[in-house]
């Protein structure tokens, strides 16, 4: 094919532009979903992060919690044991009650732990009250005055009843000071044990106030982001022990009834259910983690539920900042793949364009080419009605001279056998024979006028009764085709007439087949005539070839121009079996 060269015009610009802006939203849609998966699965990934870290900062918190309890526990035990202490059980010495006391001062200055230690009677009066009082500075011995009767406490008569080293643990609890609630206010636990002398007589309660605040700070580690996050502790009936309001706190005990559990009751439902889990979607991003506070393998609890919940919600500015680290971070990772990727784009668009450049000009170029063949065809049939009326003219004008010529031969004497007259009619006759297929020949052609449905069934009846002393074999339901139908029935008749009067056939078979691979449609003439000598097999369709005597080499030669000008074929398929072949395009079948 001849090279064609691109122009940059405008013609090229604009169809460059488009092929140029398809590719552009292609390639940014496809960058896109793939963006927007990297950024949610990068982002889930970190916010997955997130929830770990802080999983891990409440394990922490909650084993260091427990580690604590443990150690109050076993100091208390350890209390109980003190010798001064034990000899004022045994005989009520003032004195040992004194040293115990100084004793309580330097622990709980040491422990840096507890609030208070007090020692009760067994009568509710406390005997010995140490406070840390905020700070190891201000702690000191409550004076005797200001000792107070403990005997309507809860955790007095709790504990009162336990056997010698069972300890009580009270519920998270407001300090209440001669009957009130202390200010500010101090949430404590109370670890208690009764106290015996050693006669096994109970002489009263040994108390650890331990300040719940300590526990508290711990969670700050959860809020090293400032206030990104909302922290709420709660307790196992859903009310605050830590929030964000400080007025939502202790619902219970101050008896505003203000919880966790009515504030938001579906979140509530979900912890009551899951205990331990997180939530993360489009709304919201939180995770929520239920623990005791005490190791049932030391602690015997049987009436209370000492469990907290721990939730953590994640404030949308929070996660909107997650998020636009994740955006940035890919964006400075694929923004130079989608300049490559536009850059892909470019190239593609410019080859498209160049190709459809190409394809517009092998177009133009076939449509002039056409034009040529149009007016070439319209040429050679001007020349073939020339040709015709040339024909006819000349095979008129020779014929009324041979007629005239058979007209004086009939008015010689018929009796007289002269050899000569036979010779001459016999030429004469010659001469009309060739007039005849001259006159074929001319109307054959090289071009057809029209093409037309052409049903071969009806073509081969018609032509069976022509010829009845042939049997024909019709095997298939031909389709339908599309050619000119006198010529195609001209086809018929020339190869149907070289069986017979060539191959001697008393018997024709019509059948086909298609070949798929070369699109072609395979139309059969088969007779059972001699075969055709392997010498004349590639003469039998040239002009003038002929095996008879009486024959002028027309017939198939004829039968093959026509052929062709229809842009078929016929050719000699079977030369043992003499069979005949029309190879007929699909583009030319019809099958109803």
């Amino acid at each position: 094919m001849k090279h064609i060269k691109v122009r940059y015009n405008k013609n090229f610009l604009i169809i460059f532009g488009k092929y140029f802006l398809v590719s552009i939203i292609i390639i940014t849609l496809i960058t896109s979903v793939f963006f927007l998966s990297l950024v949610n699965s990068n982002f889930n990934n970190k916010v997955t992060i997130i929830l770990d870290d802080d999983r891990a900062n409440l394990n922490y918190v909650h084993s260091s919690i427990q580690s604590n309890f443990d150690f109050i526990k076993n100091d208390l035990l350890l209390l109980t044991k003190n010798n001064d202490f034990i000899t004022y059980l045994n005989n009520g010495n003032n004195s040992s009650l004194a040293y115990f006391s100084e004793y309580l001062l330097l622990h709980i200055r040491s422990v840096n732990l507890y609030d208070q230690i007090r020692y009760i009677n067994s009568t509710g009066d406390e005997q010995v009250r140490v406070n840390f009082n905020g700070s190891r500075d201000n702690s000191y011995i409550i004076p005797q005055s200001q000792l107070q009767n403990k005997i309507d406490r809860y955790y007095f008569n709790e504990t009162i009843n336990l056997s010698r080293g069972m300890i009580y643990v009270s519920p998270v609890d407001l300090n209440m000071e001669y009957g009130k609630l202390e200010i500010p206010h101090k949430p404590v636990i109370r670890f208690c044990t009764s106290v015996f002398n050693e006669q096994e007589v109970k002489k009263g309660i040994l108390v650890i106030n331990y300040n719940v605040e300590d526990a508290f700070s711990q969670f700050n580690i959860l809020q090293r982001t400032g206030n990104l996050k909302q922290f709420y502790l709660l307790d196992y009936q859903g009310y605050y022990l830590r929030s964000p309001t400080a007025t939502e706190e202790w619902g219970n005990i101050l008896e505003t009834n203000i919880s966790f559990a009515k504030n938001q009751p579906a979140l509530w439902n979900t912890i009551q259910t899951k205990k331990n889990d997180s939530i993360v979607n489009s709304k919201e991003v939180l995770q929520f983690y239920s623990f005791s506070v005490f190791d049932s393998k030391f602690f015997n609890l049987s009436n209370v539920d000492y469990s907290w919940v721990a939730v953590i919600i994640y404030d949308n500015s929070y996660i909107s900042i997650v998020r636009n680290e994740t955006y940035n971070s890919l964006i400075s990772i694929l923004a130079p793949y989608y300049l490559i990727f536009l850059t892909i784009g470019f190239f593609i668009s410019y080859n498209l364009t160049t190709d459809k450049i190409r394809e517009n000009e092998i177009k133009t170029t076939e449509k002039k080419h056409n034009e040529k063949i149009l007016i070439t065809n319209a040429l050679l049939n001007k020349q073939k009605s020339e040709l015709s009326e040339f024909a006819h003219t000349m095979s008129h004008d020779i014929k009324n001279y041979t007629s005239i010529i058979k007209q004086f031969l009939d008015l010689i004497n018929p009796e007289k056998n002269d050899p000569n007259l036979s010779v001459i009619r016999l030429n004469v006759e010659k001469i009309d024979s060739l007039l005849s297929h001259s006159l074929n020949l001319a109307e054959s052609g090289l071009v057809i006028d029209k093409k037309e449905e052409i049903n071969l069934n009806k073509q081969l009846h018609g032509l069976a009764l022509n010829y009845r002393e042939v049997i024909f074999n019709v095997k298939s339901d031909f389709p339908i085709i599309s050619g000119d139908q006198e010529k195609v029935l001209q086809i018929l008749t020339n190869i149907i007439k070289n069986n017979i009067s060539h191959g001697g056939a008393s018997e024709i078979t019509f059948d086909y087949y298609i070949s798929d691979t070369e699109k072609t449609l395979y139309f059969t003439i088969q007779n059972n005539g001699k075969k055709i000598e392997e010498r004349y097999i590639h003469q039998i369709f040239k002009r003038g070839f002929t095996t008879s005597s009486k024959g002028n080499g027309l017939g198939l030669h004829i039968a093959q121009k026509i052929a062709l000008s229809h842009g078929w074929k016929i050719s000699l398929s079977n030369p043992e079996k003499v069979t005949f072949s029309i190879l007929i395009p699909l583009s030319d079948v019809k099958f109803e």
